[in-house]
Parts: C-alpha cells; structure tokens; sequence
C-alpha cells in the first residue's frame, strides 16, 4: 500500500515488529509495520485536527496542495468511539532528463559520442481519501469494531524523448569497415559525425486507481487468552482511461 493513502493526522500510532510472533501473519518473514490510524478512545474528550499545506514548484506549474482533516468523539458514556478522516493531495511534477553515450576509440585512444536524449516528463497526481472507525467497548475485556477506508488516485502525465544517435551500423562503406568510415576528428574535443539519426517520442497516459476496504471484527480477552477474529472485505481497481504513443525515427542520414 502507498505511505500516502493515510494523511498523517490519521495516524495514531506505528508499530515495527522485526520477528514473526505466533499470532502474526506467516508471510511478514521480514518484519512487519502496522500503521493504527486514529480512534475515538485516543483522548478524553472530543478532538479535531488537521493540517493544510500549500505551495509551488519553479519546475512544475500548478499549485501544490495537501491536506488532510480528523475528528474524534466518544458516545453512550464513554463506550462508544468514532474517528473520521478525510484527506486530499494534488502534486504537479516536472523533471528535465539529460543522458549522453559513449564509446571508446583504441587506436586514438579517445572517448567520442555516440548517443545524447533528451527527456522532459510532467504531470500531476491527485488523492483523496476517506476513512473511520466505529468501535464499541461495553467492558474492559471485550471491542467490537469496524474500520472502513476509502482511496481515489489519478495521474496523468506526459514524456517526451528527443534521441541523437550516431551511425551504429556499418554499411557497405569500407572493406573491410574501420572507426574513420564513421566519424574523425577534427581537434581532440572536436568530432565529425559522418552519419546519425534523429528521433522522437512522445508518451501520455492517465491512471486512475481505487482502494477500498472494510473490516468488522471483535477481541475478547479471558485472563491470559485473546481471541481475535476478524471478516474484511477489500478490493482494488485500476483503469487507464487515456493512453497515447507516438515516435518517430528517420533513417541514417548522411
């Protein structure tokens, strides 16, 4: 799951166990992280809290914004608890992509170019989400509860590639071929391409992904023994509204 589905003010606590214990799932042989989102019984009294964040990028356009809201309360003396939080997140990104090739020249004993792109990418991810706990404690030795959350996620974004790429092939000039049919130089930071090729790509795509996931359950404890048991349902969906791909690459030129 993405650190970024629960806002952090939905969060209570965070738990790190480094071995596996009886009670525990078998496949966390590396560890386990639960992340306890907030609850109704957290605090004396009635609570709410959040936060809100804004700003901009010099590379990206568009305003950055996060935020994210929780509120909680408890009810019927004491034994009723209810935490609600919802969140949102919108997050322009740019970034300028720079990558140069090269290879070897033995007997000039010289590193020459063979390869440069470009490849500037922006878009922007947007997410919201939802979730709460409704718990029910009438004793000290017995909860019932269900937990419920709730995540959209879109991304769109764009990438274009820009390629220069020197002769690879070599052809039918020269018999037997050498490094000077393709390339000499004119000065040691100098260099005569003698054929190269363009191209150009251009990628844009849009995601969209859901998250749902609720889970009722009960803990009841006699003296030393816990019982847990636990019904959840889940599910999780992504869909890709709009894609697009075009490139285009001319032959070697001369």
């Amino acid at each position: 799951m993405p650190l970024d589905v629960v806002g952090s003010s939905q969060i209570n606590q965070i738990e790190v166990v480094k071995s596996i214990t009886p009670n525990m799932d078998g496949n966390s042989l590396g560890g386990t992280i639960n992340i306890k989102s907030a609850s109704g019984f957290d605090r004396d009294k009635r609570f709410i809290f959040g936060k809100f964040e804004a700003g901009t990028n010099t590379v990206a356009s568009g305003t950055l914004i996060d935020t994210d809201v929780t509120y909680g309360d408890t009810f019927q003396d004491g034994k009723v608890g209810l935490a609600l939080s919802a969140n949102y997140s919108k997050r322009p990104y740019a970034s300028e992509e720079l990558q140069s090739g090269f290879s070897y020249y033995e007997d000039g004993d010289q590193f020459y170019p063979d390869g440069f792109e470009m490849q500037p990418r922006e878009g922007e991810r947007v997410r919201m989400g939802f979730n709460f706990n409704l718990e029910f404690r009438p004793d000290d030795t017995t909860e019932l509860y269900l937990f419920g959350l709730y995540n959209q996620f879109n991304d769109e974004y764009r990438q274009q590639e820009y390629i220069i790429g020197s002769r690879r092939d070599d052809g039918d000039i020269g018999d037997p071929p050498s490094i000077d049919d393709r390339f000499h130089f004119l000065s040691p930071t100098l260099i005569n391409v003698k054929r190269m090729r363009f191209e150009m790509r251009d990628f844009q795509r849009e995601t969209d992904q859901t998250l749902v996931n609720v889970t009722a359950g009960a803990r009841k404890r006699f003296d030393n023994l816990l019982v847990v048991g636990d019904i959840t349902y889940s599910v999780a969906t992504e869909d890709v509204p709009f894609i697009k791909s075009v490139q285009f690459r001319t032959g070697n030129l001369d």
